[in-house]
């Protein structure tokens, strides 16, 4: 993150005076509201079906948008049930150039991800991808808060499918949404997903998404 220091002065000149204007250095694009987990911490399958926007609409964005993003997170839904989720990376790429692009994924589709993950990452070469499986519990206790049975399993197996895949540019994390549901129990929890060996491993408080 280095880089990012000759640019500090003028966002902090931007904040004090409102001069010189700049856009901001981290994105969260929303591709879709559509998701295939009913987490009990979580509705945003309630706002779909909504009108999603196409490849060719995120062209003219990020065509206006340029070079200053430095993070980009890729949210849903679950972002890996747009089909075309590979090809919005790298248009996304292809104008931006962002040092990092950061996936969330409730890991279900372990069939589909591993390849368009092996699809994104060689397609924006120079990015960091950063996929995050979101796992709040262990076994069927996580699989009850999601809604979805089966769903831990299933989310091992995109792990070790993404584990093999071994490629440079490629970070695989574990991120635990924090809740009512969970918060006596994350010691428990965080040890037993520690043994998973994940690049990073990150948290967040559940909050309404907007």
């Amino acid at each position: 993150m280095i880089e990012l220091l000759p640019r500090l002065p003028w966002y902090k000149s931007y904040r004090s005076l409102g001069y010189p204007k700049r856009l901001p250095l981290s994105y969260t694009v929303s591709v879709t509201y559509r998701c295939n987990s009913r987490c009990a911490s979580c509705r945003i399958y309630d706002k779909a079906p909504v009108t999603e926007l196409t490849v060719a609409e995120y062209e003219r964005i990020f065509k206006s948008v340029g070079h200053m993003p430095y993070w980009i997170t890729i949210s849903g839904g679950e972002p890996f049930l747009r089909r075309d989720i590979a090809d919005i990376c790298k248009t996304i790429y292809n104008y931006s150039k962002p040092a990092i692009i950061n996936i969330p994924t409730n890991g279900i589709l372990y069939k589909i991800i591993p390849q368009a993950v092996e699809k994104i990452a060689k397609t924006c070469a120079g990015s960091n991808i950063i996929i995050n499986l979101s796992l709040d519990e262990i076994g069927e206790a996580h699989d009850k808060i999601r809604g979805v049975k089966g769903n831990y399993e299933r989310t091992k197996q995109t792990y070790d499918a993404l584990r093999l895949l071994k490629l440079p540019n490629l970070t695989l994390g574990i991120h635990t949404v924090i809740s009512k549901f969970n918060v006596k129990r994350f010691p428990q929890i965080y040890d037993e997903l520690i043994k998973w060996k994940p690049d990073s491993y990150i948290t967040e408080v559940a909050e309404e998404r907007i």
